[in-house]
This record gives C-alpha cells, structure tokens and sequence, in this order.
C-alpha cells in the first residue's frame, strides 16, 4: 500500500494525491468494493483503535501527523471523527498543519470534512485552543479567492469568491461565541448577504440533498491529466455503477456532465486533446466528447478551435444527446469559418421538426 502512495501521484498547491486511494470515499457503509477494501478497513481499524486502545492510535497520529498527502490526511481526519472529545490537542495540531499548507480553503472535502471535525471538538476545547481556532479565522485571507487565468486565445478570466472560506468557517462556530465576538459577528453577517446561495456541503456527495454526484471524488479533477480522463471514460461507460449500494454515486451522464464543468472552467489545448481521443475512439461513449465541446462553448474560449472537433461528432451516432448537439451547431454556425456540415445538420433538424 506505501507504493501505491506514490504511485501515479500529482501534487497540487503542495498536496500529493495518489490515482489510487485519493479517488476513494471513506465511510461507514456494510459494502466495500474490492478495490478499495484495504484503504477502507484501515481506516475503520483507525478509527476504532482511536475509540478503545488511545496510546496505539496516538503513535499512528504522531509519526503521520505532518504528512502533505492526500490520503493520509484523509485517514486522520476519517479516525479522529467520533472521537473529538478525546483529541482536542490532536486536532489542534492538524488544524495548525493543514494551515501551513494552505488548506483551510472552501475547495475541497478534504477541508471540509477538517471544519466538520473542528465544529464538533470545538466545545470540548479549553480557551486556549477556542482561541487559535477564533484568531485563524478572524485574520484569514487567502488570495486564491480572487483568481484570474489566460486561456490559450490570450482571453483573461475573472473568478471573485474573496471571503467564502472565511464565511464557512464562520459558520461553523457556536452562535453564543460569534454573538460575543463584534467583529466576527459584523463579518459573518456582510459574508452570508455576499454568499447567501453558497452551501457548505461535501462535493464529493451530495447525499445531503439528495443529488446523484459525479463518480469521481471531488478534487481529483483538478490535479487529472488527459490519461486519467480517458481512464474513467473508460470505467463508466455506463450509468449502471449508480446501482449499487451507493445509488447516488452516478455514472456515465454525471462523469460526462463533471467533465464539461470542468473545460468551461478551464479551457485548454489538454482539454481538446482528450475530446478528440474520444472521437476518434470506437469504445469510449461519444458523450464526453459532446458534453466537453458543449462546456467549451460555455467558457468563452475560440470557438473556431472546436469546429473540427465538431464536425467530426456529426459523423458519429449520437442519438440521444440531440438537444446538446443542436444547441452546439447553434453556437459554431456563425464563426468565422463557415461550415456546411453545421448548415446541413441544422436544416435536416428544422425540417424533421416542421413535420
């Protein structure tokens, strides 16, 4: 399992994250796939052994405590939940560690499920620790918040979110204590009326509203490279996975739907890359490549850089993503480059409709 760690790993903003555990979400739940049987039980061991036998689990806490990789810091934070009121020391320290690496942030479960822990330890804790929980939070600022990128075309984006994890945070802190604190008071109210419709939620599960979700754990996107796409392109090339013990865990159309979020918020030539291996694949579901192009056309990127793309997609079979194929050729009809390939489909569809 420790080579596995390093394994096909990436490393965003200072994190590693391994293609092979990274992509599991931990839980309670009787089933547990073969895959990922020996990560869960560990974790489960964990989190009993945190339970009844403390010296044994505070030798595991301590020797990984610093660890910057992805599935251990979820191992910890997976043992230590249920337990809070006997590790508030602990989570201090893990607090403390995930601020040095910048994790305090609103982006990924990982963080999320630190403020969980920290929102259920936080009565158990003396004044001292209230007090280093209290200051991070009033003095926090993270300038990933205010984010600008270039695409490939030179087109500058804008993405303003200054405060959110400031404001989730906030949240998480007893009532009486914010009441009793003037300034974070004043500033929880001026963030929720700025993010009055952001949810603080897990975005690996949307059990809590009752959504299916994307299959692949939230964040892993973010660090993937175009062969990890066509990985799972190639796993979930059906819906059938949201079947299993976990129904909401999607499949093809929720991966497929992840990946065009995912080109409109991040257009690039990787991006085309692996749109035109799906096309040009016999066994990979022609939806990505559709659901890919569509979040192009939503991203504000060149337009004209997908046409090829396109007119290719009008070649396959794609009988049943007909609206998101119409409304594609809408978008490219009107480019510099005209194509009649685009004309034709587009007046074979108005004609089938008129009849």
């Amino acid at each position: 399992m420790r080579n596995d760690l390093y394994k096909d790993s990436g490393t965003q903003n200072g994190l590693i994250r391994d293609w092979t555990y990274s992509r599991i979400e931990l839980h309670n739940n009787d089933h547990i796939g073969a895959q990922e049987f020996l990560y869960q039980m560990l974790a489960r061991c964990l989190k009993a052994t945190a339970s009844t036998h403390i010296d044994d689990f505070l030798e595991f806490f301590h020797r990984l405590k610093s660890s910057n990789h992805d599935t251990i810091l979820r191992l910890l934070t997976f043992s230590l939940n249920g337990n809070e009121d006997k590790f508030t020391n602990e989570i201090i320290e893990l607090f403390n560690h995930f601020k040095h690496l910048g994790l305090l942030t609103y982006r990924d479960d990982l963080e999320y499920e630190l403020r969980s822990l920290v929102e259920k330890s936080f009565p158990h804790m003396n004044a001292e620790q209230q007090n280093i929980i209290l200051n991070t939070i009033r003095s926090y600022r993270d300038k990933k918040e205010l984010r600008f990128w270039t695409t490939d075309e030179g087109k500058t984006i804008l993405r303003f979110e200054w405060g959110l994890s400031k404001y989730y945070w906030l949240q998480r802190m007893p009532i009486d204590i914010i009441q009793s604190n003037p300034d974070l008071k004043m500033s929880l109210m001026e963030l929720r009326r700025k993010f009055s419709k952001h949810k603080d939620i897990p975005k690996r599960r949307s059990v809590i509203s009752g959504a299916v979700h994307s299959p692949i754990p939230s964040g892993a996107q973010n660090f993937m490279k175009k062969k990890h796409w066509l990985m799972s392109f190639r796993k979930y090339d059906t819906d059938e996975d949201r079947w299993g013990m976990d129904f909401l865990k999607g499949g093809r159309s929720e991966l497929a739907s992840e990946f065009g979020n995912i080109v409109k918020q991040y257009p690039s030539t990787e991006k085309l890359e692996i749109i035109k291996a799906v096309i040009e694949s016999d066994n990979l579901p022609i939806e990505y490549a559709i659901s890919g192009l569509y979040g192009w056309t939503q991203s504000g990127a060149d337009l004209n850089l997908i046409l090829p793309l396109f007119e290719n997609v009008l070649e396959k079979d794609f009988s049943n993503q007909e609206v998101y194929i119409t409304s594609l050729a809408g978008s490219l009809v009107n480019q510099d480059k005209t194509s009649l390939k685009v004309i034709n489909y587009l007046v074979k569809t108005s004609l089938r409709f008129k009849k």
